[in-house]
């Protein structure tokens, strides 16, 4: 489990800093804290409350992902 969760980390980390690279963060965060939010984000624990328990469909848990991502890391638009 240490094992997935290290490679979920650094997946994460590489998130952050392309969207570090190609639209800077929202002021205030740093790569660390942004690659924190994209692994609380990304959990596969909520994507199961949310497609599985509540019965969101693929499409609206995508665009939902998308756009709390991007607000949180680069702000609205």
């Amino acid at each position: 489990m240490a094992t997935i969760e290290n490679e979920r980390t650094v997946g994460n980390r590489d998130i952050a800093e392309l969207v570090t690279d190609r639209f800077g963060l929202r002021p205030g965060l740093d790569v660390a804290t942004a690659t924190d939010v994209v692994w609380a984000l990304t959990a596969p624990d909520v994507t199961d409350r949310l497609v599985r328990r509540r019965g969101w469909g693929w499409d609206r848990y995508e665009a939902w992902l998308a756009t709390t991502l991007a607000d949180a890391l680069v702000g609205p638009a």
